[in-house]
This record gives C-alpha cells, structure tokens and sequence, in this order.
C-alpha cells in the first residue's frame, strides 16, 4: 500500500482538484491522509465531505504548526510500505503513482522519481516513453551539488523505512533541502524518471512568493544544514567537490542579502543574531570573491556577504529590482536561486 500524505493551509480554490487528481489514480492500492494544518478558509469542511465519500481517506485537524509538523503527523499515522507526498495546491496525472511503484519494483530502488511542470493549467506533454536513470545514494548527493536532483518531496514515492529515526525540522520551510539529502543517503538505489506527471502551481500565495525574513532565514539555515550534512556524514565527496557543496551553501545566504532590505524592519530586527553567523560562516568558509568555477553573479554577492551592514543589504536589493525590472523577470526564477517548493 501507499500512503500519500498532504499537508493542507488554506488552499480551498485548489484543494478540490489536488484530491480528485489522488482519487483517481490507476494504483488504487492507497490511502490518503489529509492533514488540515489550521486552515482558516473552508479546507477543513472539503477534506470532511471527501472522507464520508471514499474509506481510503482520513483526515487530521490540528493547530497551525507548519507543513513539517503536518509531514511528521502523516509519518507517524502512515500504514503504507510506500510514501508519497502531494502539495494542496497542485495535481497530479492520474498514473503517476502506478508508473513511480513499477519502476521501483523494476529496479530494485527505494527512491522512485518523476519529472513536473512548472505551470497552473494544462496537462504534460505526452511522450511515447520516458527515461529512467538508476543512481546510488551518493551519486544522487552530487546530483544535488550538480543541480542535477531536485530536494523536493513532492514529485517522488519512497520505501517507508528510509524515514525511520527521520523528522522534518518543525517550525521551518524549506525544509526539503535539509531533508533529501538524509533521506537519498540511506537509499541504495534511486531510479530517476523524466515522466511529466507532477503538476507544480506557482501562484501569489505560496511561500517562495512570500519574501519575510523568517522564510530567508529559514531558506539559508536549510542550505547550512545541508552543507553541513555532507561534510559530517560523507567526507570524501565533500573533499572531492567542495566548492560545489559551499556554492549551494552560498546561495542560501546570497538570497538573505538580495531580500533583506525589502523585509519588514520589525522582523529583521527579531534575526540580527543569524545575520552575524551567516556573516560568520561566510568569512570562515568563502574565499572574498568566491571561487573562479562559481556564476558571476555569485562571486559578486560574496563581497556584499562579507558585510552585516544595511548599506549591503541596501545596494543588493536595488541591483535585484533592478535586475527584474530591465529583464522583464523574477531573479528566483534564474539559475541564482533554485526555485524550491514549500507551503
């Protein structure tokens, strides 16, 4: 059986369609935990109706406590030998959990993925077939470095055991790219599927949209975390390619400083304690302008992350603004910054 968690916020315009799309799934072999996090508009009365209609539903009502508190709840009540997750706001194709199950069983993996798009209407395009990549855990650690692996939950079907011992960070976002690395790491094999049949939504309200200082803290600390995940546990590799995993740790910090300015003062001010250890971790760990291998752009943000000043964080907001506004787009939606999912 698989469990299919979904942390739920607020979501009602679109939480109608995330379920029928799990509802209909070709592997009828699940079961759905809805875990209504606090919502304050109508999502707990949805997951209601849905549950008297199909047995395979349960749904929790709890206190807001984040999407990671939800994901450890639906841990702990999961029956499944297999794990999914799906994000309120998005959908998936009715095979996408049958096809991610028969690679597994193909392959002998205990990760299965496939690919997404990135849009909020229309289905994948259609391919005759699709490509399946088999990796090691530790193959997939440098996909990470490589941006070559997304740290997302939501596009991938895990054995159950690989989360023992294993929570996510409560009272945090971004907290897949902490997560993923632990969790690909105990795998054996993980097989990589280029199938579209996750459908991601970006929209006003999600919380990548949502610039406040707690979310660029949390950002960063989810990329130390990482970093330092990878030097702890698997020394070799981060030998090997450490100014890959310090660029991935870079950029975490690279987002404070681009953002920073633009926060409420107020809570910038609750955080001047992190900012002067992400200054910290910076001098200790990065070369003044970076190493040669990195981006432009990054080299360049390095010499302002020297800095606590608001000067710095003054000059890197403006020279972000004014990237959107004679590029016509969202610098989060470059290569600067991966575009990471939370809710």
């Amino acid at each position: 059986m698989i469990t299919i968690i979904v942390p739920i916020f607020s979501v009602e315009r679109y939480l109608r369609q995330c379920i029928d799309s799990i509802l209909n799934q070709t592997y009828k072999d699940i079961e759905i935990l809805l875990v209504d996090d606090g919502s304050t508009d109508q999502c707990g009365e949805i997951c209601d109706d849905y549950a008297k209609r199909d047995n395979r539903i349960r749904v929790f009502h709890t206190e807001n406590q984040g999407i990671s508190a939800a994901r450890n709840l639906g841990l702990r009540e999961s029956g499944g030998e297999y794990i999914g997750f799906v994000d309120a706001d998005d959908w998936i194709e009715p095979e996408m959990y049958e096809i991610m199950y028969s690679i597994m069983q193909e392959t002998g993996a205990d990760i299965s993925t496939c690919g997404l798009r990135h849009d909020s209407t229309g289905i994948p395009n259609r391919k005759d077939g699709f490509n399946i990549t088999v990796l090691g855990g530790e193959e997939v650690l440098e996909a990470i470095v490589d941006r070559k692996f997304e740290s997302f939950m939501w596009n991938k079907l895990f054995k159950a055991g690989l989360f023992e011992g294993l929570t996510f960070p409560e009272g945090k976002v971004f907290e897949d790219l902490a997560a993923t690395p632990m969790i690909v790491s105990k795998s054996g094999k993980v097989a990589v599927s280029d199938a579209p049949l996750y459908h991601y939504r970006q929209w006003a309200g999600s919380i990548t949209k949502v610039r406040s200082a707690d979310n660029l803290i949390d950002y960063a600390d989810a990329c130390l975390a990482r970093h330092r995940f990878i030097m702890g546990s698997h020394p070799d590799l981060f030998e090997r390619r450490q100014e890959g995993i310090l660029r991935l740790a870079a950029e975490g910090v690279c987002k404070v400083w681009r953002w920073w300015f633009g926060c409420n003062k107020r809570d910038r001010q609750k955080h001047k304690e992190r900012i002067t250890e992400l200054v910290r971790f910076t001098r200790k760990n990065v070369p003044l302008f970076g190493y040669r291998s990195w981006p432009k752009y990054l080299r360049f943000s390095t010499v302002f992350m020297y800095s606590r000043s608001g000067l710095s964080f003054a000059l890197m907001y403006l020279i972000t603004q004014a990237y959107r506004k004679f590029s016509g787009r969202d610098a989060d939606e470059e290569t600067m910054i991966s575009p990471i999912k939370a809710n």
